[in-house]
């Protein structure tokens, strides 16, 4: 992170550490500062009390993040307080924030409520937090499909929604829309990503239609010969001699129960090109899950020991074997 300038500028304001949340004392602190993603970045004063939190990649967002950040430097207990006399869209928002992070979600979507009412001169559209909260929610059934539904409506009547607004609600109500098995229900907003992002110049935007089309092949029309095509559009040049890509689309086509001969054998090939360890073990395991769901279990089982091998000490493995291991059982 520290190796771009306008980061360097921006980390000039505090005092930077990095923390392995995998090992040390990072075990701890990730219970204590209740980390749920990678990178999470938590904003503390000298005495270790939690000032902000935030997630993602974004470098724009990183940076905005932290400069609104470090213009209100109450830690949250004192923000708690302040905002019970004195309710202000600035600790609103901030607080909104540190409970999406920390995985409070409905209190993140109750200090984003406040935002908008105290949001006079409506400059700012809070409806997008509100959405992603209670989609983040309802992915352990804090909240039902259809409230997230719900909220995914104010998104898209906001007059002046951001484009990047629009094409999360698509991309997100597809992930959650699979999960939840409710995938009949997100055409509108599938539809409504593809003209927000249509006929752009921007690359970031063309990948993102790319990947709408994707979703909209496979949930829509039914078209799942087309939805590889275009799947195979947002791969990145070089991806089928790269282990992570190659496992990146046979994962998709695994969850997609798409293309499972051709997922089959670039598994297979990404276990060859992937390094030991962690990676080959994560391979082995959608290549095991492949033939799995092809009805070749015996495979399954034996992958997966080798995954067991690679990354002994990771549980999820076992699970995995235990599973399979049933399923062969069941067949028999």
């Amino acid at each position: 992170m520290k190796s771009d300038e306008d980061i360097k500028k921006a980390l000039n304001q505090v005092t930077f550490f990095r923390i392995n949340c995998e090992k040390g004392e990072g075990i701890e602190l990730t219970k204590q500062y209740k980390v749920h993603a990678y990178p999470t970045f938590i904003l503390t004063n000298s005495e270790g009390k939690a000032i902000d939190a935030w997630a993602g990649f974004e470098k724009e967002d990183f940076i905005k993040t932290l400069n609104q950040a470090m213009s209100n430097l109450a830690t949250i207990e004192e923000k708690i307080i302040r905002f019970q006399s004195n309710p202000n869209v600035k600790d609103a928002v901030s607080l909104g924030r540190y409970n999406s992070t920390t995985g409070n979600y409905k209190k993140a979507i109750e200090y984003y409520q406040q935002a908008q009412k105290l949001n006079d001169e409506n400059l700012v559209d809070y409806a997008f937090e509100i959405f992603k909260n209670t989609a983040y929610g309802a992915r352990t059934d804090m909240f039902t499909f259809d409230e997230v539904l719900q909220t995914a409506e104010a998104v898209l009547n906001f007059k002046n929604q951001d484009v990047w607004s629009t094409i999360s609600v698509a991309r997100t109500l597809s992930r959650l829309g699979r999960q939840k098995k409710q995938t009949d229900q997100i055409e509108k907003y599938l539809k409504a990503g593809l003209d927000a992002s249509a006929d752009s110049q921007d690359e970031d935007i063309k990948r993102a239609h790319k990947l709408i089309m994707v979703d909209y092949s496979l949930y829509v029309t039914g078209d799942t010969s087309r939805a590889v095509a275009n799947k195979r559009e947002t791969m990145p040049n070089g991806w089928e001699k790269d282990a992570g890509q190659l496992n990146s689309f046979a994962w998709w086509c695994f969850e997609n129960k798409v293309n499972l001969e051709e997922a089959e054998r670039l598994a297979r090939q990404g276990v060859e090109l992937a390094e030991p360890g962690k990676q080959k073990a994560m391979i082995l395991d959608t290549l095991a899950e492949i033939c799995n769901a092809r009805g070749n279990t015996q495979e399954a089982i034996r992958l997966i020991k080798l995954a067991i091998t690679e990354a002994p000490a990771d549980e999820y493995y076992i699970k995995q074997l235990e599973r399979f291991q049933k399923t062969l059982n069941t067949s028999e």
